[in-house]
């Protein structure tokens, strides 16, 4: 009786202990799925960040949107973009009056559909990046003071948020590849964009001092040439003038003296007082 009695009671127990951790199980679950939700909801918010945009709003094939953080230190008043086909930046991406503050955050919406439209590009069916890697997409930055950078190559197809940064003198990008989800910094690379432009601004300015020069010696000689010219000719025109002048000098006839008297005979009579028969 004893022994049956006690094997009740652990049954009872076994059975409790298994109500007891299957309810626990349940709660855990209900937790972790509770968990996860609020993670998907918090995440959800952040992609519908409520922003400012540069640009228009769209979507579709080819609409690139991108997440910028004004981290320069100065107010941005103007955003342009201008593909590799354009001689001029387009007007400006912000809505009138507004201004890309420090700190900010905004959804910078680009049509790459727009690239190539005035160049004869061709891209591969289905892929708009590949016109992105043919067409470069350069971001010009005005700030407040009037100043302008500009951001090389903006790598549309390959970012989905990023910081504009301002050092050296340069701006540059700081994001996370969309491809290989590396840490990428475009500074290095405008640097050395900047380095060149200034090597090229330099060999033009010696070009065009060395092209002034010779044009400088050019219409020196050609002063010294004129000048040697000029006096040759009046030196020839004196010599001409003074041989004239000789010329006409010998062919003036010689002054005629005045003709003799003959001598008055009519006081001797003897030729005329003898006559001769």
């Amino acid at each position: 009786m004893k022994k049956r009695t006690l094997i009740i009671l652990c049954m009872m127990v076994l059975a409790s202990g298994s109500l007891l951790f299957g309810g626990c199980t349940k709660e855990d679950k209900s937790i972790e799925k509770e968990s996860v939700e609020k993670k998907e909801e918090k995440k959800e918010e952040v992609q519908e960040e409520d922003l400012a945009l540069i640009g228009t709003e769209a979507e579709g094939e080819g609409i690139y949107k991108v997440t910028l953080e004004n981290k320069t230190g100065k107010d941005i008043v103007g955003v342009s973009v201008k593909d590799s086909s354009m001689t001029d930046y387009p007007a400006n991406m912000l809505p009138e009056g507004e201004v890309f503050t420090i700190d900010e955050r905004r959804y910078l919406y680009y049509n790459s559909t727009t690239a190539g439209q005035t160049a004869d590009v061709q891209s591969v069916e289905g892929d708009p990046d590949e016109k992105l890697l043919e067409m470069q997409m350069d971001v010009q930055l005005t700030f407040a003071d009037a100043t302008t950078l500009v951001l090389t190559a903006f790598p549309f197809g390959d970012i989905e948020e990023g910081q504009v940064c301002l050092e050296d003198e340069v701006a540059f990008i700081q994001y996370k590849s969309v491809s290989t989800e590396e840490a990428l910094s475009t500074k290095e690379a405008e640097l050395a964009i900047k380095a060149a432009a200034a090597e090229a601004q330099r060999q033009a300015e010696e070009a065009a001092a060395a092209e002034a020069q010779r044009q400088a010696e050019a219409a020196a000689e050609a002063q010294r040439q004129a000048e040697a010219a000029a006096a040759a000719e009046a030196q020839r025109q004196a010599e001409a003038a003074a041989a004239a002048q000789r010329q006409q000098k010998k062919q003036q006839p010689q002054q005629q003296k005045p003709p003799q008297q003959a001598p008055d005979n009519s006081d001797d009579g003897c030729v005329n007082d003898g006559l001769v028969y």
